[in-house]
């Protein structure tokens, strides 16, 4: 249940990279590095924004939901917050795995993966069997793993191509995230014992106020902050 909730916020880079592989494709064979290193950029702030939001609502509801389910339930938010940071790690990538696909090392996925295999295996060992880490043992070995194979393949592109996904905006965008992780994870709504038909409500009255707050600040910093010309775009043609 925790990995499928983390797992939530890969959902936009999913839908995005369908968009952004064959466009990577052409313009690789096209060697129009410069629009490349665009598309590189644009695809890694936008989906740094979309999964941020997601891993700030889930992470600062995370305790209210957990209340919601039974208990056998209880105890996965560490998990929660180490698969959804790893799954925004992704997204801060952008289409660094489409770039690596279709470029002429694509051959070096293989061995990326099959180091990715025997690593888990290994640390899942470690952290599960050994150090009776429990579930929470199982995510940081994941976490670990995609942490750092994704790092090398930021730096294989940034040694092959001379291009990375950051800019000043990306550092603003990861500051908005932290900053309201930080004030919203430890801050709830004052509701308590609220019933509808002796039903308790207040936990999805509170996760529902939090989220509409969250969303309406978040959004109004990266617009006032210029994060993403596409949002800034969009914004305008509602004020219209």
């Amino acid at each position: 249940m925790a990995v499928f909730i983390g797992s939530f916020i890969e959902a936009p880079s999913r839908a995005m990279m369908n968009i952004l592989q064959p466009l990577t494709s052409k313009t690789l064979n096209e060697e129009n590095h410069v629009e490349v290193a665009s598309l590189y950029k644009k695809s890694s702030i936008n989906l740094l924004l979309i999964s941020g939001l997601f891993f700030v609502l889930i992470n600062a509801n995370v305790n209210q939901l957990f209340n919601l389910l039974p208990q056998q339930y209880a105890g996965g938010e560490l998990v929660v917050f180490m698969i959804s940071f790893v799954k925004m790690y992704n997204g801060f990538l952008g289409n660094n795995g489409a770039i690596i696909n279709n470029s002429k090392y694509y051959k070096i996925t293989l061995p990326y993966s099959f180091m990715m295999a025997i690593s888990v295996y290994a640390l899942n060992t470690l952290f599960y069997d050994q150090l009776n880490m429990g579930t929470d043992g199982l995510a940081l070995a994941t976490l670990i793993v995609i942490f750092f194979a994704n790092t090398g393949k930021l730096l294989f592109v940034k040694s092959k191509f001379a291009m990375t996904p950051f800019t000043d905006k990306s550092w603003r965008m990861i500051g908005i995230i932290a900053i309201l992780y930080v004030i919203f994870n430890f801050w709830d709504f004052p509701l308590h014992d609220i019933y509808l038909w002796k039903i308790p409500i207040h936990q999805t009255i509170n996760i529902i106020l939090k989220s509409i707050l969250i969303t309406g600040i978040y959004f109004y910093l990266v617009i006032k902050l210029q994060i993403s010309d596409e949002i800034l775009r969009l914004s305008k043609r509602f004020q219209k």
